[in-house]
């Protein structure tokens, strides 16, 4: 992502989305898009929906929100909230069969990254 101006509150919601697509985050958060947009680009204030689905959602501090004092408070990533609110909604043998793939993807890259890679030789 690139910098964003976490000196408005635009910036301050920009951060807080992350790499999501504003489609997927207006989802997440339950406010449409164009709310978010306007947010986004300071053409007004978040009202108080908005804002409480952050700290709901996100844990996002109110104060951090509106002034940009103290600390954001947020602890996951609307990405990871999603991905924990989607797995809680899954029946329990299907979640523990996810919860055993991404173990296997995990273990996968992990070993991936550790692989010595062979450097190809030039020839002539």
């Amino acid at each position: 992502m690139s910098e964003v101006n976490k000196l408005t509150i635009g910036g301050r919601v920009k951060m807080v989305r992350g790499d999501m697509k504003l489609i997927e985050f207006a989802q997440f958060i339950g406010i449409g898009k164009s709310s978010i947009s306007r947010y986004e680009n300071n053409q007004g204030s978040p009202d108080a929906v908005f804002i409480t689905a952050l700290y709901e959602k996100c844990g996002v501090e109110p104060l951090w929100l509106l002034t940009g004092k103290g600390e954001s408070g947020m602890q996951l990533s609307p990405r990871e909230a999603t991905l924990i609110h989607n797995y809680r909604a899954i029946p329990n043998e299907e979640g523990k069969r996810y919860v055993e793939q991404s173990a296997q993807i995990t273990a996968k890259a992990d070993k991936d990254e550790t692989k010595p890679r062979m450097e190809k030789k030039k020839v002539g």
